[in-house]
């Protein structure tokens, strides 16, 4: 029950959310071409050239990208992307509890035999589902655009689109379980959204200000979910950050438990 009804209260926004990232992955895909032009790849390299050592990770560029390989640049311009779908889950998360208090539904489910962690899990479930899916169809909406635009190398598109399949699944999920963690201690959803954004910008700028910092605080930010589950340096150069994959992993399960203890014991108006 309370995962269908998740479903469709979310189906409007994830719907929404494809097309915006779909639109701006069509339109990413369409630059491709322009970069096998050696007077725009220059531009390219000129532009990233131009920013200093510290400031080219937090701007997701590297001396050894090729942005005339689509084994780069599709990874290149997801790692961007994937600040949206981070965004699109956090939110998903912020807003899935506070909501029902909110509207006074929590009423109903309660009115039902079904747990705390029932609805939790439920509800967790559901947003997942809507995260994968958008996160599916907007890979398919790559891959369409990458043949259209002269990619035929199918294999290995399909293999880099995996990747970073993988990847961007993970963020999602990690920030999936922030947001449910921030929902469990929140009971107005009308705040929800732009408190989770806020959280989101934060965790951001903590992650660059390590970076920027220098080498020894940059140990430290490669364990961030925008270093450790990075498309680009996993799909562009093969290298799977396990311990950080992991790390995030963990990291997300453990604000999955927090929010579900936090959601039992939580004293709800109705």
């Amino acid at each position: 029950m309370v995962f269908n009804l998740e479903m469709k209260n979310n189906r409007g926004k994830a719907f929404a959310w494809f097309l915006v990232l779909g639109i701006l992955t069509g339109l990413l895909m369409a630059f491709f071409p322009l970069l096998q032009d050696d007077n725009l790849l220059s531009l390219a390299n000129g532009f990233r050239d131009g920013f200093s050592e510290n400031m080219q990770p937090i701007l997701g560029f590297g001396s050894e990208i090729a942005f005339d390989k689509f084994t780069d640049y599709i990874p290149f311009i997801f790692q961007y992307l994937g600040i949206l779908f981070g965004i699109f889950a956090i939110q998903l998360g912020a807003k899935s509890l506070s909501r029902e208090q909110s509207a006074g539904t929590i009423e109903y489910l309660y009115a039902n035999p079904i747990t705390r962690t029932e609805i939790y899990s439920g509800k967790f479930t559901a947003n997942m589902l809507h995260y994968g899916l958008v996160l599916l169809c907007v890979l398919l909406v790559a891959f369409a655009s990458a043949y259209v635009f002269g990619i035929h190398d199918v294999r290995n598109l399909a293999l880099v689109l995996l990747q970073v399949f993988i990847c961007l699944l993970l963020l999602g999920f990690e920030f999936l379980c922030v947001g449910f963690f921030y929902s469990s201690i929140s009971s107005r959803a009308s705040h929800a959204e732009g408190g989770s954004l806020l959280l989101f910008i934060a965790i951001a700028l903590v992650w660059a200000a390590l970076i920027f910092m220098g080498s020894g605080t940059q140990a430290i930010a490669a364990f961030f979910p925008f270093s450790a589950l990075n498309p680009l340096s996993m799909a562009g150069s093969g290298d799977f950050q396990w311990i950080g994959m992991v790390a995030n992993i963990v990291l997300g399960l453990i604000f999955w438990g927090l929010g579900c203890i936090i959601y039992k014991g939580k004293e709800l108006k109705f």
